[in-house]
């Protein structure tokens, strides 16, 4: 549930009324779940749940973009990391995360705009849809 104040004042988030939105990409199997939370045109949050082992496919995106870690642990190419980690990727890196064979990792998701996501196979070449 959202709260709009006026405009000039403040946006609250009430995450536990919130209900999980089921998301699939075409380009890495399984789903994950998210909570979106707007704020303005020039930034972008979510709380997003991937379940234990999901791995998203090889991508970038056109904007610079964190994962604060809330639960669980983040699996990347550098690393896992625990709760109270913000992991950065800078615009236009190409890489993959998910959440550990073990768990599911919880996190807010922090990016500027545009928020497209682009994705990639591992040596560089535009990914066709898996399915």
């Amino acid at each position: 549930m959202v709260i709009k104040q006026d405009e000039k004042k403040e946006i609250v988030y009430k995450l536990d009324e919130m209900e999980w939105t089921a998301t699939h990409d075409p380009y890495t199997p399984g789903t994950f779940w998210d909570k979106q939370l707007p704020v303005d045109e020039d930034l972008g949050f979510c709380v997003t749940r991937y379940p234990k082992g999901y791995y998203k496919t090889w991508h970038y995106h056109d904007m610079g973009h964190g994962i604060f870690v809330l639960k669980g642990k983040l699996r990347t190419e550098s690393g896992v990391y625990g709760p109270g980690t913000l992991v950065w990727f800078p615009k236009g890196m190409v890489t993959r995360h998910g959440a550990t064979d073990e768990e599911d990792c919880t996190f807010l998701f922090l990016s500027g705009a545009p928020k497209e996501i682009h994705f990639v196979e591992e040596d560089g070449r535009r990914a066709e849809p898996k399915e």
